[in-house]
Parts: structure tokens; sequence; C-alpha cells
């Protein structure tokens, strides 16, 4: 009888040390997460036109491409010209650099130097995602 009462009293602090290790590398984790947000960077370049602009921001999880250029922009007084709201969006000029006019290609943008297949103003942007705004065409 001592025997299956010592045992019960072992299963039962194992079942505990368990359940603590566990819940412990669960709140590790959680933190792992918290500390995982990069800052967003972003980079305007504007050919041999003039030296590129860049800027960063904090990572809040709610930005779209669009958020960060009008963030970066007016921190480094840029001026974007742009027409629409949300997926309309359309950029017509940075810094007085009209895309499109002529000949000349369009301000296109990349994330993570991927050329992107949505609106600057519905694409949500990840933990530590780099955009780059450039002169440029879409393939055809």
């Amino acid at each position: 009888m001592k025997y299956v009462f010592y045992l019960s009293i072992i299963a039962t602090l194992a079942f505990v040390c368990i359940g603590l290790v566990n819940s412990r590398q669960g709140i590790v984790a959680v933190g792992a997460a918290a500390e995982a947000k990069k800052p967003l960077q972003l980079t305007i370049e504007f050919g041999q036109r003039r030296e590129p602009v860049s800027g960063s921001l904090e990572f809040s999880g709610h930005q779209t491409v669009f958020d960060l250029l009008q963030a970066v922009a007016a921190v480094n007084r840029v001026k974007v010209d742009y027409s629409g709201s949300g997926e309309t969006v359309f950029i017509k000029a940075i810094d007085g650099v009209v895309g499109g006019e002529g000949d000349n290609p369009w301000w296109v943008y990349l994330v993570n130097n991927q050329l992107a297949n949505e609106g600057c103003g519905t694409k949500r942007l990840e933990s530590g995602d780099r955009v780059t705004w450039r002169l440029g065409k879409y393939p055809e």
C-alpha cells in the first residue's frame, strides 16, 4: 500500500512538472513572438535624378505600403502626389518626379525585392518587410 501511495505522489509530481515546463515554453514562445517585431524599411529610388530617400517605421501589424510611404515621406519632407483611397490609391508623383509622362515608366513598388501584384493602399506589410519605390513598368 505504501508503494501505491508513493507511486501516486511521484506520478502527480511528474504531471505537475510537465505542466510547468509546457506553460513556461508557452510563455517563452509568446515573448519570442513579441520580440520578433522588426521595423518596416522603405526606400524611394529616383534613378539618376537624385539620391534615394530611405526611412523606417515601427511595425504595428496593420500598415499598408501606402501608410509606410506616407510616414517616411512626411519625415523626409517628400511630397507624394496621389489620387484615390484604399484599394484605388494611385501614386502620380513622388517629390515632383511624375510617373507615366510620355514614355516614362510609372511609380511601382517592390516588397522584399518582389514586384507587387496589388495596390499600395491594400497591400498589408509584415514585420521586417522592405519596400522599394522606383520608376518601372509591370510585365505585360
